[in-house]
């Protein structure tokens, strides 16, 4: 009999091993540069993201990106001004336009993850005897 913790702690393994994947879409070739550039515009206070992974992405290549770490430069692309990041109003567009795209399709792909995880909680209480209504809590800055 699986216990609310044993199912819990399970969920976490999946949600880690979630945003811990490559993401799979089509991002500019660009997108990392102008993470560079937006992060030093932004307040660590706003992006409350640690040095270390910082500079974590910021070494990265574009195909080595995991799930969270594309949502954490989407949020932190969004809050710069455009004329940070661009020479002129098409650029800015065009990179708009793009980042729309990604933070579309980043989202729907959380969404049917999230999904995805609130059927196997209830699986696995079904499955593992565990019939209380304490709710799971999806925790993903822990991935």
């Amino acid at each position: 009999m699986l216990t609310q913790q044993d199912i819990e702690n399970q969920l976490k393994g999946v949600v880690n091993a979630f945003y811990s994947a490559n993401y799979d879409g089509e991002l500019p070739t660009d997108l990392i540069e102008k993470f560079r550039i937006a992060i030093m515009e932004v307040s660590p206070m706003s992006h409350q993201i640690q040095g270390a992974e910082i500079l974590e992405i910021a070494k990265k290549r574009i195909d080595e990106l995991t799930i969270l770490q594309v949502g954490r430069i989407i949020n932190v692309l969004v809050t710069v001004p455009p004329s940070k990041l661009h020479d002129t109003l098409e650029d800015a567009f065009a990179f708009n336009s793009k980042l729309e795209k990604i933070m579309q399709s980043h989202n729907l792909m959380v969404a049917n993850f999230e999904k995805k995880l609130a059927k196997q909680k209830t699986s696995l209480e079904t499955i593992g005897g565990v019939n209380n209504s304490v709710p799971f809590t999806l925790v993903k800055g822990n991935a």
